[in-house]
Parts: structure tokens; C-alpha cells; sequence
């Protein structure tokens, strides 16, 4: 899967979520890159990486624009992850990518990531397709 695809779940004019389909992150050993910075060693987050994050967040912004809803910024939120591993892809863990797959979706919604309470990982092999993430995204109830 080379594009993104998803749809706004709403109750109403009320915001309660977002399913999402993007292609899979790169990979954790892809995602960060070491320079030398004043004689010490920097970490920082890779090109691959940063237009991973920058190209869902921007998809996440128009899916709300056309729906014209606004995600609460103060309620707590589930995340649940599918890694779809297909075709043309090795093996690869359900986690890699996870966390820039997170802060990319939540940079788009315009919400803090330390929302997040619930993650929920799974991976399914599905050799008859392209690989890709299936990311639900939604509004937990109040406790």
C-alpha cells in the first residue's frame, strides 16, 4: 500500500475517531539517525521518517477538514494497531514503527500523544496483499 485511505467516525457533529490505512513506518533502525554534533554523537529522527510522519499527519488534517469535526484535546484515547505484512515484505514486528506511526497520527489530530491510554498491537501475514498499518483511533469513555 503506497497511499493513505481512512474515514472519521462521528456521532453526530461529535468526533469519536478515526480509522486509518497508511503504508507501513519505517522501520525503527530507519527511523533515527546519529550525527556528530560538537564532538558528541546526536540522535535525530531520519528524512524517511519525517516524511512518514509529516505525509499522515497532513492526511489526518484534511479527513477532519472535510468532515469539519475537532478532536477533543483533553479525553483519553485507544489506539489499536493492525501490521498487515504482505507481499514483497519480510517478516517484521508488530511494534516497529508503532511510535511514529502514534505521533504522526496525533500531530494531524492536533492532540498531545499522552492521551493515549490503550494501545492494542496485533500482526496478521497476508501474502495477497500489499503491506500496511489499519490504525482505529478513538475517543475512550470517561471513566
Amino acid at each position: 500500500m503506497d497511499e493513505y485511505s481512512g474515514t472519521v467516525i462521528r456521532d453526530g457533529p461529535r468526533f469519536i475517531g478515526l480509522q486509518l490505512y497508511t503504508p507501513l513506518p519505517p522501520t525503527l533502525n530507519h527511523s533515527y539517525s546519529a550525527y556528530p554534533a560538537g564532538g558528541r554523537c546526536r540522535i535525530v529522527q531520519s528524512k524517511e521518517a519525517k516524511q512518514y510522519k509529516a505525509g499522515v499527519a497532513a492526511y489526518v488534517r484534511s479527513l477532519l477538514n472535510v468532515e469539519g469535526v475537532t478532536p477533543h484535546t483533553n479525553a483519553a484515547y485507544s489506539v489499536q494497531i493492525v501490521t498487515v505484512i504482505g507481499r514483497k515484505t519480510r517478516d517484521r514486528d508488530c511494534d516497529s514503527g508503532v511510535k511514529l506511526a502514534i505521533d504522526s497520527i496525533f500531530a494531524g489530530l492536533g492532540v498531545d500523544d499522552r492521551r493515549v491510554r490503550r494501545i492494542v498491537l496485533e500482526k496478521r501475514v497476508d501474502r495477497t496483499v500489499p503491506s500496511y498499518l489499519s490504525i482505529l483511533v478513538t475517543v475512550m469513555e470517561d471513566d
